[in-house]
C-alpha cells in the first residue's frame, strides 16, 4: 500500500473511463479527484472506489488542484487524467524510488508514458512526462490545462523512474468523432489563455501541421505501426492545424470586439 502517496485526477463527465483509471491505483491509499461538475455517473463510481472529490470550475482548476495538496497528507502527488491508468510495475516502482537513500533530494520524477489506440500501443507516441511531484515542491497553475512551477532548493534534482515496464497507459478515443469533441473544449480554452498573455500570434497555419505528421510518421517511426501510426499521426497534425485556425479566430474576436 501506497500510504505516501496521493493521486489527483481530473474529471469531467468520466463514466467512460475513470473505473479503469481507479483500479489500477488501488494501491494507493488516497486518491483525489477534481472534478468539473460531471452531469453522469463519474460522482458514484468516485464514490465507489472511496475516492475524495473536489469540485473546481473548468476555467480555474488550478484552485481545486491546490486545494487537494493543501489538505492531503501524504509527501508526494501523482497526477494523472481520467482516461490514464497504471500498471502495477508502475506502483512498486514509485515506491522503491521515493524511499531510496540516493534520490533525497528528488522533487520530482519522470515517468514514462505509453498511449493506446484501438488497443495497440503506439510506440511513436512514448514519451516521459513529470508526473510525480514532492508536495511541498509544487505549485499547480492554469486554466483548463494543469502546468505547474517545481520549487528548487540546493542540491534538489529531478530523477527518472526507467523501468520501461513500469508505466503510465493514455487511452485515445476510439470513437474519432469524440476525440475531436473534447480536442475543441480544450483547445477553446487554451486559444483564449494564449491570446490574452501574448502581444502578438502568428500561426504557422500549414507548416505546423506538416511538422506534426512528419515528426510522428517519420521521425518517430509511426509509418511502421501501420494503419494505427498514420492515423494516429493524420490525428495529429489535423488538431495542430485547427488549433493554429482556432488561434486566428480568437485573435479575429478580440480585434472586433465579436
Amino acid at each position: 500500500m501506497s500510504d505516501n502517496i496521493a493521486c489527483f485526477i481530473k474529471t469531467c463527465n468520466s463514466q467512460e473511463t475513470l473505473c479503469r483509471c481507479l483500479e489500477s491505483l488501488k494501491d494507493f491509499k488516497e486518491i483525489v479527484i477534481i472534478d468539473e461538475h460531471s452531469s453522469d455517473d463519474t460522482f458514484e463510481i468516485a464514490k465507489m472506489y472511496k475516492a475524495k472529490i473536489i469540485f473546481a470550475d473548468k476555467n480555474n482548476l488550478s484552485l481545486g488542484y491546490n486545494q487537494a495538496k493543501q489538505e492531503t497528507s501524504a509527501d508526494w502527488i501523482l497526477v494523472l487524467d481520467d482516461n490514464e491508468a497504471i500498471n502495477k510495475n508502475l506502483a512498486d516502482e514509485i515506491q522503491k524510488s521515493i524511499l531510496k537513500k540516493s534520490k533525497k533530494n528528488a522533487i520530482a520524477f519522470y515517468i514514462n508514458k505509453k498511449t493506446m489506440f484501438f488497443n495497440k500501443e503506439l510506440n511513436a507516441a512514448k514519451n516521459k512526462e513529470i508526473r510525480l511531484f514532492k508536495k511541498d515542491n509544487v505549485d499547480f497553475k492554469g486554466d483548463y490545462f494543469i502546468e505547474f512551477d517545481l520549487i528548487k532548493e540546493k542540491k534538489s534534482k529531478i530523477y527518472s523512474i526507467k523501468l520501461n515496464s513500469a508505466s503510465i497507459y493514455s487511452y485515445l478515443k476510439n470513437d474519432v468523432e469524440k476525440e475531436f469533441e473534447e480536442f475543441f473544449e480544450k483547445k477553446r480554452f487554451l486559444t483564449k489563455t494564449l491570446f490574452l498573455n501574448s502581444k502578438s500570434i502568428r500561426p504557422s497555419v500549414f507548416i505546423k501541421p506538416l511538422k506534426t505528421f512528419f515528426y510522428l510518421y517519420i521521425i518517430k517511426k509511426a509509418c511502421f505501426e501501420g494503419k494505427f501510426g498514420f492515423i494516429y499521426s493524420q490525428i495529429e497534425a489535423i488538431k495542430s492545424f485547427l488549433f493554429e485556425i482556432m488561434l486566428i479566430e480568437k485573435k479575429f474576436e478580440e480585434e472586433n470586439d465579436f
